[in-house]
């Protein structure tokens, strides 16, 4: 599923939930039909969402293993020993060698490039059988090679039954990987658009930009309106 946020505040908010860490002032909420509060909330998302976004300042000593055990959910001491148990396993032997190759275990965080902390982070991901992963921005630090290959990692762990959601404002991404769109404005979802409505969409575009080039000549460079969010639907 694919979100674009028409504002800042819009992406923060749509973090901030997958996050867990979203203010709750009025309302109930409810976890498999049974109230809970805050406090029940953050532990029940961070323990079954990922979320990938830019790779921040990391200490200089932290290794991808301190990563991968030690920066992830609130586990409970027996969510934690089967984690380690399924990390011993053949099945993570084989995602290991699909998803990180020729990454070491030893490396260092803040030397990977950002495909290779994409890799990192979809096989933690899976090691902890998070149920949701979220990717915020990809178009924003990874090269268009770098993303297709990242999605490529990323449908290993849709093969086995996870949910992705893709946050960002390049339609051109969106079209091309979400298979339904959903418009943010001001917090509420005010356009949505599944796969054959924005196929259609993607022509009204074509035939709007040739169209323009028509009237405005072929030798003046103009900005397609297909892609990197240039065409906001309101």
């Amino acid at each position: 599923m694919g979100i674009f946020p028409d504002s800042i505040s819009d992406s923060d908010m749509i973090l901030n939930f997958f996050r867990g860490t979203m203010d709750l002032k009025t309302g109930k909420t409810f976890i498999c039909e049974e109230q809970a509060d805050s406090m029940s909330i953050h532990r029940e998302i961070s323990n079954r969402v990922a979320v990938l976004e830019r790779k921040t300042n990391y200490s200089p000593e932290l290794t991808v293993g301190d990563y991968l055990f030690s920066l992830k959910g609130n586990l409970g001491i027996r969510d934690r020993r089967e984690m380690k148990k399924r990390f011993k396993s053949q099945e993570a032997l084989e995602m290991k060698e699909l998803l990180c190759g020729e990454i070491d275990w030893k490396d260092r965080i803040r030397d990977l490039s950002p495909i290779d902390y994409g890799r990192v982070f979809l096989f933690q991901s899976w090691l902890y059988d998070v149920d949701i992963l979220v990717f915020s921005f990809l178009t924003e630090y990874l090269r268009p090679d770098d993303i297709e290959r990242f999605m490529e990692y990323s449908e290993l762990l849709l093969q086995r039954g996870k949910a992705v959601y893709i946050q960002d404002q390049s339609y051109e991404f969106l079209f091309r990987y979400a298979g339904r769109i959903d418009i943010l404005k001001k917090g509420l979802i005010c356009y949505r658009l599944s796969v054959d409505e924005y196929e259609k969409e993607k022509t009204v575009y074509s035939s709007f930009w040739c169209m323009e080039r028509r009237c405005t000549g072929h030798g003046r460079k103009r900005k397609d309106h297909s892609g990197n969010g240039s065409y906001k639907i309101s």
